[in-house]
């Protein structure tokens, strides 16, 4: 009897143990900003609620902060690099105002307090700053998905004309996913989600789809729901075969 309970003890031991660095094969930070003093956005919290949900159905190990000001958004980046260094696959989803300042990307928090051009730097947080998490960790495989391409909400007190979000040239093992095309803009969507993100949880959970191939296909809905108004766009790298569902994932990155 005593060692029965030994040996069951020894067990729940091994599983706390291996647990952990198995949820975090997969790793994922979800943001959702909608709640805007300027321009409020309808679809934004369902989509990051959405992703989120079926990201975790995809074995991902899901960070998701809604409706967040920099501080959280910074606080929840920090926590997103500490997990992506004991991970295999990152994976950050953006929904809400961005907008570009000079050829640099910028997601806007809520609660902030841009008035011109000017404070954008500080009061908003560079889509570097996630990229270089991913990279520095140096996982095999990365993903950035940004349907942040709505129109600029403070354009009316801006001098730049510049819309959409400027192209960023992907690290090794990274793909880059942009709303729509740099430079354009995207719809919030008149449903419960934006027109990319509804398309793009419409394939994400396809079994035996390679991830390039499911980029594809929402990009390819997309232009069919807008009439080709909207074009959704990938940056990337060289990167491993990788399926978000239905194979296991790559373990092996080619670029170490």
């Amino acid at each position: 009897m005593k060692k029965n309970k030994t040996c069951l003890l020894f067990l729940c031991f091994l599983l706390l143990w291996l647990v952990p660095a198995s949820a975090l094969e997969r790793t994922a930070l979800v943001i959702g900003n909608g709640n805007y003093s300027s321009s409020p956005l309808d679809n934004s919290i369902n989509d990051a609620t959405d992703m989120g949900l079926a990201l975790k159905k995809l074995g991902f190990t899901v960070i998701l902060k809604l409706n967040a000001d920099k501080k959280t958004m910074i606080t929840a980046m920090r926590d997103f690099g500490r997990n992506l260094k004991g991970s295999k696959i990152g994976l950050f989803y953006y929904a809400g105002h961005g907008m570009q300042i000079e050829g640099i990307n910028y997601l806007v928090p809520v609660n902030n307090q841009i008035r011109e051009a000017t404070e954008v730097e500080f009061e908003s947080i560079d889509v570097g700053r996630v990229l270089a998490k991913m990279e520095s960790a140096g996982n095999p495989m990365n993903i950035l998905m940004l349907d942040a391409c709505r129109d600029n909400p403070f354009k009316s007190s801006f001098r730049t004309s510049a819309k959409g979000l400027a192209k960023m040239d992907a690290p090794p093992g990274t793909i880059i996913a942009y709303a729509t095309s740099p430079g354009s803009v995207s719809a919030d969507g008149r449903g419960r989600n934006g027109i990319y993100t509804e398309s793009l949880l419409r394939h994400i959970q396809t079994p035996e789809l390679h991830v390039r191939d499911m980029f594809n296909r929402t990009g390819l809905d997309v232009m069919k729901q807008t009439h080709s108004k909207q074009v959704p766009w990938i940056s990337t790298s060289p990167f491993p075969d990788f399926y978000l569902a239905g194979r296991s994932i790559t373990v092996v990155s080619p670029f170490k």
